[in-house]
């Protein structure tokens, strides 16, 4: 299944405004422990903005 194929299922179940825009598939970054580095996630989404803050 597809990026956007999941999109369309999505839209099809739940309100199509919460549905996503996108969708990106990959490893996310890990620990030594196994968890998720969420900030890591975040300096991605957030980079090159000013404030981190919609």
């Amino acid at each position: 299944m597809s990026g956007d194929d999941l999109i369309e299922y999505v839209k099809g179940r739940i309100a199509r405004f919460k549905a996503p825009k996108y969708i990106e598939f990959g490893d996310l970054p890990k620990t030594a422990t196994g968890k998720i580095q969420k900030f890591k996630l975040r300096e991605k989404e957030w980079a090159g903005r000013e404030k981190r803050v919609n």
